[in-house]
């Protein structure tokens, strides 16, 4: 006999291991398979075709390529989330400030305030920034909160237009 071909209890025993082990692991991806089979099935709403289909069949590759699609994006309004989605542009920007001016017909001038932190002090400073907005009914006052959402060039500096007025000047 030869040392090849005999083995020590102790060699017998790592190969049960490495049996065991190897169990273990197609377990655990037996069940990552039928984890993202449901995935599938969830996100494409086909469950009788993934039910038909065998957890050793399905293919685990297009479960990434719905997510991605899957992921909606809060917008502004309503009828610009149909728009958006359908022609497949970005959100669209969008701000509230305060009108400071409405004396343009159909136009009125929105300070947008933001605080910002001084780098070196540390102190809170405001920043504001007057943008000129759209306002096809001309409802705004001097004093509303308004919501304005971006546009395509207007005029030579509207590029905003006005989405609601979210509280009126006292």
């Amino acid at each position: 006999m030869s040392n090849e071909e005999k083995n020590t209890p102790e060699q017998e025993q790592t190969q049960e291991d490495q049996g065991g082990l190897l169990n273990k692991i197609t377990h655990a991806v037996d069940e990552a398979i039928d984890t993202a089979a449901s995935a599938v099935e969830s996100v494409t709403g086909s469950g009788e075709d993934a039910k038909e289909a065998s957890p050793s069949t399905v293919d685990t590759a297009p479960a990434s390529a719905p997510k991605k699609q899957a992921a909606a994006k809060p917008s502004a309004s309503k009828g610009d989330e149909e728009t958006a989605t359908k022609s497949g542009r970005n959100e669209r920007k969008t701000r509230d400030g305060v009108v400071v001016s409405n004396k343009m017909d159909k136009t009125i001038s929105v300070a947008i305030e933001r605080r910002l932190q001084h780098p070196i002090y540390g102190k809170y400073v405001k920043k504001t920034k007057k943008l000129i907005a759209h306002d096809e009914s001309n409802v705004c006052q001097i004093g509303d909160l308004v919501r304005i959402m971006e546009c395509r060039p207007l005029s030579r500096r509207k590029r905003w237009r006005l989405i609601s007025v979210l509280e009126q000047a006292k």
